[in-house]
């Protein structure tokens, strides 16, 4: 039996550095270097002692209402004072790929109407979109897809899977792992908008196993 919590990226990795947890999901953006993952091992584990997974690729973007009512195009219409935003919780990938983002565009925070108002999760901050409680949320094409909202795309994220290496050649881990491999279930995730396999289940350090 696998219980799954939806923490965020970053508190993933501290209940990892606890051993409160067994494997964490994983998408955080460094900002310096624009990689993936293998960067906050380091910075909040020892990078021996853990293996990293690419699972997949997904478009993260801009959900706005059907029809996009407000003219949304870019992540610059954030700064509208007329465009009221609902932003992701402190500590997930998604929350500091957007700022990421803001900073990019050179957008302070204090413009974006909404910025401090936060959501849960992706379907949460869709939801608020879908209620007219906010006009626009960062988040997922799927969510955007499942909930019939337009959706801009503005970034594709690699999102993996950590794991410590005493855990790693487990048997029930490596059963987990060849989920990924089997080819039914490549077969339907694939048609999931929004979603990329390419490279799924590759190792993403040069650690010989």
């Amino acid at each position: 039996m696998i219980y799954y919590a939806p923490v965020g990226s970053i508190n993933g990795l501290k209940l990892l550095q606890a051993k409160a947890a067994n494997m964490s999901c994983v998408h955080i953006l460094d900002m310096e270097n624009k990689s993936y993952t293998l960067s906050y091992i380091t910075r909040y584990l020892s990078r021996d002692d853990y293996r990293a997974i690419q699972l997949f690729y997904r478009t993260q973007g801009l959900m706005v209402k059907k029809d996009n009512p407000k003219g949304i195009r870019s992540i610059k219409d954030l700064s509208n004072k007329d465009i009221t935003f609902i932003n992701r919780n402190q500590g997930t990938g998604t929350r500091l790929l957007f700022d990421f983002l803001l900073r990019e565009n050179a957008i302070p925070e204090s413009s974006v109407n909404g910025y401090n108002k936060e959501a849960a999760s992706h379907m949460e901050a869709g939801i608020a979109v879908l209620k007219s409680e906010a006009d626009a949320a960062f988040g997922i094409k799927h969510t955007a897809h499942l909930l019939d909202l337009d959706f801009i795309p503005l970034f594709e994220e690699r999102f993996d899977l950590v794991i410590p290496i005493d855990y790693f050649h487990m048997t029930q881990v490596k059963t987990f792992i060849a989920l990924f491999e089997q080819p039914a279930l490549l077969h339907s995730i694939k048609d999931y908008t929004g979603y990329d396999l390419k490279d799924t289940g590759s190792i993403l350090d040069n650690t010989h196993l």
